[in-house]
């Protein structure tokens, strides 16, 4: 959390400040702007202004709850229409983090979070391929689905894989001259994703990066 700002008056000469006797200057951290004022109130307000400016036009991160004690002091001055979208930013970007947080956490289903999985890293053939992630779905009831694009400028394809975790999580393979290579690659890397993401500690090594065998 933030702290709140800091106000700080001086009187000053009128004849040399354009008929202002108060300067306020506003402080927080790094950060410092000032306003002029024939009272200390609209010098406060203009230091505000000044400062909130400031905020939106640096695209600062502030929390919320700050931003509504400054809005305060500065009803008259500042565009609601600026303070409200600076508070959608700042909640956009608080809902992003989080579900980044939430995503390298681990893998998560309609039952809950899947336990560490600890899969064989090394697959050998179609079959075996298949089979284990099958298991691997069937048994915490998970779905599938895949779907075949094609490369316009190449010519080769590639195959995405949705599965039907919370949120869903789309596998791509790399690309490949034929729809069964793209195919058998994206079950491969479920297979990895699954694996890795089920770790205490989630790391994508050369597993990731290595071609089903």
């Amino acid at each position: 959390m933030w702290p709140s700002p800091v106000y700080e008056f001086n009187e000053c000469l009128p004849s040399l400040t354009e008929g202002y006797k108060y300067h306020c200057t506003v402080k927080l951290w790094k950060w410092k702007c000032s306003g002029y004022g024939v009272s200390k109130k609209e010098a406060k307000r203009k230091a505000a202004a000044d400062f909130l400016k400031a905020i939106i036009e640096n695209c600062l991160s502030i929390p919320v709850e700050e931003l509504e004690a400054i809005e305060e002091d500065n009803l008259p001055l500042l565009e609601k229409k600026d303070l409200n979208s600076l508070k959608d930013r700042q909640n956009n970007n608080e809902k992003a983090a989080k579900s980044v947080r939430k995503l390298l956490s681990g893998v998560f289903t309609a039952r809950g979070k899947l336990p560490q999985l600890n899969l064989d890293r090394t697959i050998v053939g179609d079959a075996d391929v298949y089979r284990k992630l099958d298991a691997v779905l069937d048994s915490h009831k998970l779905t599938i689905s895949y779907s075949i694009v094609n490369f316009t400028n190449s010519g080769k394809v590639y195959c995405q894989a949705q599965l039907s975790t919370i949120p869903p999580q789309v596998i791509g393979s790399r690309p490949f001259d034929t729809a069964e290579e793209a195919h058998r690659d994206a079950a491969y890397r479920c297979i990895i994703y699954l694996n890795i993401m089920t770790m205490p500690a989630p790391r994508f090594d050369d597993a990731w990066f290595r071609k089903c065998a």
